[in-house]
């Protein structure tokens, strides 16, 4: 999930293909990394230009959504 977090901004579009497993690991009590999940998925919804589920999932992504980022996303 880091990895894939450090590149959605460029690669996006083909993590985008593995997003319902991303959904489900964002959703997944027991995955350890489970805001940095919804934070990847609300990322690649951001950029497929599908704001209400790119929200839901920062909202749900807790301390790893940054509102104090100056991007586009954010």
């Amino acid at each position: 999930m880091k990895k894939l977090d450090r590149i959605v901004d460029y690669q996006w579009h083909e993590i985008s293909d593995s997003l319902p497993k991303i959904e489900s690991l964002a959703e997944e009590d027991s995955f350890p990394e489970k805001s940095l999940a919804a934070s990847v998925g609300s990322k690649v919804f951001f950029h497929l230009e599908e704001y209400d589920d790119a929200l839901r999932l920062a909202l749900e992504a807790g301390d790893k959504f940054d509102i104090m980022n100056e991007n586009k996303y954010v």
